[in-house]
């Protein structure tokens, strides 16, 4: 029951009420991990497998990036000693979390490799879902790591196949990856229209755990005037800032102060404070130095920081 309500809770985007449960539930399937296949899911899922892949997506997007790797490797762990059909299949849930991790982080080499893996799974099991998902995230992956030219529309067939097999809600996520390699490769009008897609599909089915993203990619991958951008870039701050989705609101905050806009470095600031020590992100190394280069004669009320005279000084 905590299970399901922790997942709820995460596609919803409720960062901040989905953690207990899917900490709760990840606990308690690691000490009492159900091995009869019988008691399985609707499909051959493990629980233990998929509470700990879960949480570990959740952890990594709250802040949490040591212990979000140790939840995935521990995923792989236990998917590695289930038989047929529960062992591949959860070692494709786990490593295609995996590979959302590495993805969303920039870790394209793992997040290909990973990617292959899930879709060979799926090829060699017939698990159409999976096959689907190593497909699209392997395209995402090699278009970042050398430009595959076919990228966009890999994934875009994908997602065609993913509607036709009942996965809605992983699409929010999936449209706006296709769109921003579209506006990536210079396609801004097509890459509009999928922005606009995958707002609309998560205003319809509620899932909401990529919409920060979404607006945050769409303000900085597409042509627009500074203010609109600006704006754009305040509602997904605003929006990570209420979800308890601490590293997308590190990238909202890092995009508005490349902006200059008005109280980037306080809200820059806040938001480097709340992650917790030890830590891992590129992007908390880049809004780290660009804090201590912004230093000036005014300090940041509360704040170690002072005030920068120029923002991009």
């Amino acid at each position: 029951r905590a299970f399901g309500f922790g997942c709820v809770s995460f596609f919803a985007g409720d960062y901040r009420v989905a953690g207990e449960p899917l900490q709760l539930a990840a606990e308690h399937f690691q000490r009492h991990p159900v091995d009869d296949p019988e008691e399985a899911l609707l499909l051959p899922h493990d629980h233990t497998v998929i509470a700990l892949a879960q949480h570990a997506i959740l952890l990594w997007i709250t802040g949490h990036s040591q212990q979000a790797r140790d939840a995935g490797e521990q995923a792989i762990t236990r998917a590695a000693t289930l038989r047929f059909p529960q062992g591949p299949f959860s070692m494709a849930y786990a490593k295609r979390f995996l590979t959302w991790i590495h993805l969303f982080g920039g870790d394209y080499g793992s997040a290909a490799r990973l990617a292959s893996d899930v879709r060979e799974i799926g090829q060699r099991h017939g698990f159409a879902h999976w096959e689907i998902a190593g497909e699209i995230y392997l395209a995402l992956a090699q278009y970042r790591i050398g430009g595959r030219p076919d990228a966009a529309d890999t994934i875009d067939q994908q997602i065609a196949r993913w509607k036709l097999a009942g996965g809605r809600v992983f699409l929010p996520h999936a449209l706006a990856a296709a769109a921003d390699t579209r506006a990536a490769m210079g396609q801004h009008e097509r890459a509009s229209a999928g922005f606009d897609m995958a707002g609309k599909l998560a205003e319809q089915t509620g899932v909401y755990f990529y919409e920060a993203e979404r607006l945050r990619m769409r303000a900085r991958a597409l042509p627009s005037p500074r203010e609109e951008a600006v704006a754009t870039l305040l509602a997904a701050w605003e929006l990570a800032h209420q979800q308890g989705a601490l590293i997308f609101e590190l990238r909202a905050a890092l995009d508005l102060a490349g902006f200059a806009a008005p109280g980037w470095a306080m809200r820059l600031d806040s938001v480097v404070r709340r992650f917790p020590p030890g830590a891992e992100y590129p992007e908390l190394m880049r809004a780290q130095a660009l804090l201590t280069r912004a230093m000036g004669a005014a300090r940041v009320p509360g704040s170690s920081l002072r005030r920068p005279a120029d923002p991009l000084a």
